[in-house]
């Protein structure tokens, strides 16, 4: 089926390629430029008609050039204003982190500790801008090359990030998360803007790449929030022999439902981590890792930077 042809969206100058991705705040394509044959990623806001959806989406194209880094994509253009409000972004490919541990599972240590510095280096330039990303999840990181001596990484998808500045909207009370990746406060207080939410989800995905599970399991989301509360998590070293009761207290450190027991920011969790698991990975840098055999022959999808 052609979606192109099912589509209202319309970015001018632009050929919509293919629909990469769709949600309720939006819809994601693939675009190339009509002159200049380069390709894009565009987010279109789904519900064009609604003012306070328009401030949002005002609210997440501020965020995205604000935090701009080495590790997240650039925002090209903003049509806040258009008939069809939209953001053009680079287009990048690769595949996301939650679609790589579902074909391999728990990544090699080496990997895991280059990709935990580089995303906390990517969560650390989103602060160092006055912004919470606030959906720090596996599904929102894209990598390219995993295997490989320097494997890409992208922050994406600001639709929940706020600025330390940004005024307050209604829909701003209700919560929005995911729940598996949620730290409690967000949940619990959702005004809140405290960069330690991004801290804590950086734990899950920490857990996710190590074990290639969900700590809190696979429940629903009540069963997710209660064992959330409850610090219901299975051991990381039940999961993995390699690692021992280091490992168990790093992660009670990570999942404690109090904010200030736990890592104050992201600088000193990638420090514990580093120190927590350095014996398990080259200090002096990641090397290049053989990817497991069931990978190596699997085509690497390409995903928008922008979900």
């Amino acid at each position: 089926m052609n979606s192109r042809k099912m589509t209202d969206d319309v970015a001018e100058g632009f050929e919509l390629r293919e629909l990469l991705g769709s949600g309720g705040m939006g819809r994601v394509w693939r675009a190339r430029h009509a002159t200049f044959g380069r390709d894009v990623a565009i987010k279109f806001l789904a519900d064009r008609n609604d003012p306070e959806a328009r401030e949002l989406f005002r609210r997440e194209a501020c965020s995205t050039h604000r935090a701009f880094s080495p590790h997240t994509a650039k925002l090209l253009e903003a049509r806040l204003d258009a008939e069809h409000p939209c953001l053009i972004l680079d287009y990048v490919r690769g595949t996301t982190l939650s679609s790589q541990v579902k074909r391999t599972g728990a990544l090699p240590f080496p990997v895991v500790v280059d990709l935990v510095r580089k995303i906390s280096a990517s969560i650390q330039a989103v602060h160092d801008a006055g912004v919470v990303h606030r959906d720090v999840k596996a599904e929102n990181i894209l990598v390219d090359d995993l295997f490989s001596a320097d494997p890409r990484l992208t922050l994406v998808d600001f639709g929940l990030a706020r600025h330390k500045d940004d005024v307050l909207l209604p829909s701003d009370q209700r919560p929005s998360f995911t729940p598996y990746a949620t730290s409690p406060e967000q949940v619990l207080s959702p005004l809140e803007n405290d960069p330690r939410c991004d801290v804590w989800s950086l734990g899950v995905l920490a857990y996710v790449l190590l074990t290639g599970k969900r700590p809190f399991g696979t429940g629903d989301m009540l069963a997710t929030l209660i064992a959330i509360e409850e610090s219901s998590w299975l051991p990381v070293s039940a999961n993995r022999r390699e690692l021992g009761d280091g490992a168990n207290q790093f992660f009670r450190t990570a999942f404690a439902m109090k904010r200030d027991a736990r890592f104050l920011d992201v600088r000193s969790f990638v420090s514990a981590f580093e120190e927590t698991f350095s014996d398990l990975a080259p200090a002096s840098g990641i090397r290049a890792v053989r990817a497991p055999a069931n990978t190596r022959a699997t085509r690497t999808p390409e995903f928008p930077h922008a979900a």
